[in-house]
């Protein structure tokens, strides 16, 4: 992991200098060593890591895609309402994760998860409707959930 953590560290600092790698190492040791100690990892089961791993890199485009729709609705006008729905997410961390990636999300912020119940505060068309803020929600949280249950075991 540390030797993992140092070549990342070193792609993202475009230096490869005696320096930079020490203190790639050094970093990425510090890293190691608190999420050994404080990050339940052995609590963590069921998932299926290749398909988490996989919807990381779904999670960075849905991102980009929903920033250019998020500029694009400010300059119109925007608006935001509270709406509630319902996730088939049986895994607590994946159903963590699901809100959470809804609040990465540009234009979404997950107030709040009760059970399988998300409550998330949407940036919606000035225009819209309540029916299609809650379809937008819909559609916006299937993406996201469809992709976390292939990495649900």
């Amino acid at each position: 992991m540390i030797i993992s953590f140092t070549a990342i560290w070193l792609i993202l600092t475009e230096s490869i200098t005696v320096w930079s790698v020490l203190v790639g190492i050094a970093a990425s040791a510090v890293c190691v060593f608190l999420c050994r100690r404080h990050l339940p990892l052995k609590e963590i089961t069921g998932i299926n890591y290749a398909g988490f791993a996989i919807y990381l890199f779904f999670l960075v485009g849905q991102i980009y895609v929903a920033a250019f729709s998020t500029i694009r609705l400010i300059i119109r006008g925007a608006r935001s309402e509270i709406v509630e729905v319902e996730t088939k997410i049986t895994n607590d961390f994946l159903r963590v994760m699901l809100a959470n990636s809804i609040t990465v999300v540009p234009g979404s912020v997950t107030l709040s998860l009760q059970g399988n119940k998300l409550t998330i505060l949407m940036l919606r068309d000035k225009d819209a409707d309540s029916q299609d803020i809650i379809m937008s929600a819909m559609l916006m949280k299937s993406k996201l959930e469809n992709r976390l249950l292939t990495a649900q075991k």
